[in-house]
């Protein structure tokens, strides 16, 4: 019991911690003045490491969209939009789309 101890509860203990990291990445929707000045014109790893991984991505040509859900918050509102899509073009953030509703495919 000693060695599993020594050995194993680290490793579970460094997995925790890095979960709990990732789970801290965009625990609350992003303002959506935050997510204009972090996100906008920012390259790929920086908005992984703003907003998280993507619920999905979809390449179209050169075009590169992330889309997340729930991510970002109306200013005006308040309300949370359900859906964010971010398009890269050459690997940084072209623009954006905030909406309620799905897209279809």
């Amino acid at each position: 019991m000693q060695s599993f101890s020594r050995h194993i509860l680290p490793g579970v203990g460094l997995i925790l911690a890095l979960l709990m990291a990732s789970a801290d990445v965009l625990a609350e929707p992003l303002a959506e003045k935050d997510f204009v000045r972090q996100v906008m014109g920012q390259p790929q790893e920086e908005v992984r490491g703003v907003m998280g991984e993507p619920d999905s991505i979809r390449t179209e040509g050169k075009y590169e969209y992330w889309i997340y859900h729930d991510a970002v918050r109306d200013m005006i509102s308040d309300r949370i939009f359900r859906q964010t899509q971010v398009l890269f073009v050459d690997g940084r953030v072209a623009d954006s789309i905030h909406s309620n509703s799905e897209p279809e495919d």
